[in-house]
């Protein structure tokens, strides 16, 4: 193993400190409700309202109501019954508001993971993102951010956008001390090959299950965006057959106390 992995397998050692709770967190963050756990906490003050004044504060509430929805189903069938009376026990995929309040107490555990695990050694992780301009924040939009330590997963991520046109590398040296969290395994969703092909995929055709991340080999590294704090050191702006990809370099350090947000 080359040093970022044997850091890397550091943090997993550490990983195995965590309750089931912060575990089960980390797994529900990293499935499809990310999307709606970001939205959620861009909320200004999200943990000083209620329910209903943030739902409030979510214009397009609908669309995201619907992607609950739509993961609440695929919970719900009876072959992912071992994973909704486990990771999904005490959360409420089938009501919007009740799944704000469990947003609140998933990000408590989130941050509690993070404070758990430590990064005992400098280590360089990579992130990419996609953009419509040159300007933008690698936290943007994001409550838990993203990386790996393996370049070629942050390159892939790039490509897989092609609705925008500008991409931006992040090369980012995590100074020793940082709070953050890794987690060995992810839910993924697969279709089930058992069905005639001639049914149509719906939500009740999807196998939830948990893998291996290290079959997938993304080594990812997740730093929780008010704990931390980063300056950037440099931007490179390349251009190639009218395309654009900026590639920064990043610090990041742990967050001042003083500074540290309590959700």
């Amino acid at each position: 193993m080359n040093d970022s992995q044997e850091i890397y397998q550091n943090l997993l050692n550490q990983y195995t400190q965590l309750s089931d709770l912060e575990k089960n967190a980390i797994l529900i963050y990293q499935s499809k409700l990310f999307i709606i756990i970001n939205r959620i906490t861009q909320v200004p003050h999200f943990d000083n309202l209620s329910a209903i004044e943030i739902k409030n504060c979510i214009p397009d509430s609908d669309s995201y109501e619907k992607i609950l929805e739509d993961y609440n189903q695929i919970v719900n069938n009876p072959k992912n019954y071992f994973i909704k009376y486990t990771i999904f026990n005490d959360i409420h995929l089938d009501n919007f508001l009740s799944f704000i309040d469990d947003v609140k107490q998933i990000l408590k555990l989130l941050q509690h993971a993070a404070s758990t695990i430590t990064l005992n050694d400098d280590l360089v992780v990579y992130r990419g993102m996609t953009a419509n301009k040159e300007s933008i924040d690698f936290m943007e939009n994001a409550t838990c951010i993203s990386t790996s330590i393996k370049l070629d997963t942050a390159i892939q991520f790039m490509k897989q956008d092609y609705t925008k046109p500008i991409r931006h590398l992040y090369q980012i040296k995590l100074h020793s001390g940082i709070p953050l969290f890794v987690s060995p395994y992810s839910i993924v969703k697969v279709y089930d090959s058992i069905l005639d092909p001639i049914i149509p995929t719906n939500s009740q055709s999807y196998l939830l299950k948990i893998m291996d991340r290290g079959v997938e080999g993304q080594y990812e590294v997740t730093l929780m965006k008010d704990m931390i704090e980063y300056q950037e050191s440099s931007c490179e702006k390349i251009e190639r057959n009218g395309k654009y990809l900026f590639v920064h370099d990043i610090e990041v350090f742990e967050k001042k106390k003083s500074n540290q947000i309590n959700l």
